[in-house]
């Protein structure tokens, strides 16, 4: 027996190697090795609390989710997907530029002993911020146009500040809080309750993102809404100008203001008492600015704050005085004593001086006046007598008008009942004027 095993020895080890080689070759047919990658394994943190614990928040800029290599059995390589698969990155491993290691490790240990992982995905990056907050106020925009008649008045924001608690990078493009006002939508005044949001300097609306905390979401918003009304300006003075001078009128560059309030009622004009425009002792033009906020009534604003500075003059002019002749023909004479006759020994005319602005005397007609002398109690002889006229409302005398006049008993007796109101005429018709100043 010993001699047939140890005869043609080489010969029989080929043939086990042969076998051998051929056994590898069927398996390797059947079921061979082979690679494959996957991808998308999701990665699960742990220790957290790393970060968080120092009021810090982090962002995963890279490594979220892992792709590896795995080698083995076609049969089981064949049926892997990413679910087979777990991997974790703890962040108490993290370096000091904030890079965590994933591992990738088999859910399911029936694979373990005939499939090799290989991990293209190794680190997770994180980008890690501290965790700051700031006060804002919180700023009115307005939007649109009011229907006609009506304007915005006043506005009140509760609460006036909202604090923002998230990571500094946010908190470093926030340039203001506000809330916005469709102006269209209110024309009563009103309390609505509007979303906070906040914008860069460039006016980019800011994503707070996840780990944003905010003191308040919503602000209330009291809108005032006022109606429009525009009413004249009106001036008093205070004073008389200079003698022979008078006010002719008082102007200003704005005759009317528009105002606005919630109940305009009975405000129609806007009064400047005259202590702000004197004119006592004054011969010449009165010239101010008056800023008229102060006398806008309770209750009203002023609509256009560009209304604010008026400036009025108070014109004075010069009066002139003229002198004027009335015939003496016109004078109506009364209560004159029967058996007597009037003459007037300066002539056919009666001089007056009359005063008044230049443009009172453009219409003014001498012949148009009623004139009158009363000769009650006036003796016998020459006398001064007052002589009565009536002058225009803008003209006045600028002395007592006296008229010579001379009562003369006649002659003859008459039976005949004289009228108490006799006109005695004198000749001719001239009548002139002299102007003094």
């Amino acid at each position: 027996m010993k001699k047939i095993l140890s005869n043609n020895l080489l010969l029989k080890l080929l043939s086990v190697l042969f076998a051998v080689m051929l056994w590898l070759v069927v398996v390797n047919i059947d079921d061979p090795t082979v690679s494959k990658t996957i991808s998308g394994i999701p990665v699960v943190t742990k220790d957290e609390d790393v970060i968080t614990s120092q009021n810090q928040v982090y962002d995963i800029v890279s490594g979220d989710t892992a792709s590896i290599v795995v080698t083995g059995p076609r049969s089981s390589i064949d049926k892997l997907t990413k679910d087979d698969f777990v991997a974790e990155a703890s962040f108490s491993e993290m370096s000091n530029v904030y890079a965590v290691p994933i591992v990738v490790k088999h859910r399911y240990s029936k694979y373990e002993k005939n499939v090799d992982i290989t991990q293209k995905t190794t680190t997770m990056t994180l980008k890690v911020e501290k965790i700051i907050s700031r006060n804002y106020e919180i700023q009115i925009e307005e939007g649109g146009e009011m229907a006609s008649g009506y304007t915005m008045g006043s506005e009140t924001v509760s609460p006036s500040t909202v604090e923002v608690t998230a990571p500094e990078s946010v908190i470093n493009v926030i340039n203001r809080a506000v809330v916005e006002v469709n102006l269209t939508k209110y024309s009563e005044t009103t309390t609505v309750s509007l979303p906070i949001k906040f914008y860069t300097e460039s006016g980019t609306l800011v994503d707070l993102g996840s780990y944003t905390q905010l003191s308040t979401d919503t602000a209330d918003v009291n809108l005032g809404v006022y109606s429009v009304k525009e009413v004249p300006l009106k001036f008093s003075t205070t004073g008389t100008p200079a003698d022979g001078y008078e006010l002719t009128d008082v102007k200003s560059d704005i005759q009317t203001v528009k105002i606005a309030g919630e109940n305009l009622n009975g405000i129609d004009s806007i009064s400047i008492p005259g202590d702000v425009l004197d004119i006592n002792g004054k011969n010449s033009d009165v010239k101010i600015s008056i800023d008229i906020t102060g006398y806008i009534p309770e209750g009203a604003v002023l609509y256009d704050n560009d209304e604010l500075l008026v400036n009025v003059t108070a014109e004075i002019e010069q009066l002139v005085t003229k002198k004027f002749n009335i015939k003496t023909k016109d004078i109506v004479v009364r209560n004159l004593t029967p058996g007597y006759t009037v003459n007037y020994p300066d002539g056919e005319n009666a001089s007056i001086q009359v005063k008044g602005l230049s443009k009172a005397f453009d219409n003014f007609d001498v012949d148009t006046l009623t004139a009158y002398i009363d000769l009650s109690g006036v003796g016998e002889g020459e006398n001064n007598v007052p002589l009565n006229i009536t002058l225009p409302d803008n003209l006045t005398a600028a002395a007592a008008p006296v008229v010579k006049i001379q009562l003369v008993k006649e002659e003859t007796s008459s039976d005949t009942s004289q009228s108490t109101d006799a006109t005695t005429t004198g000749q001719g018709d001239n009548s002139s004027q002299e102007t003094t100043q």
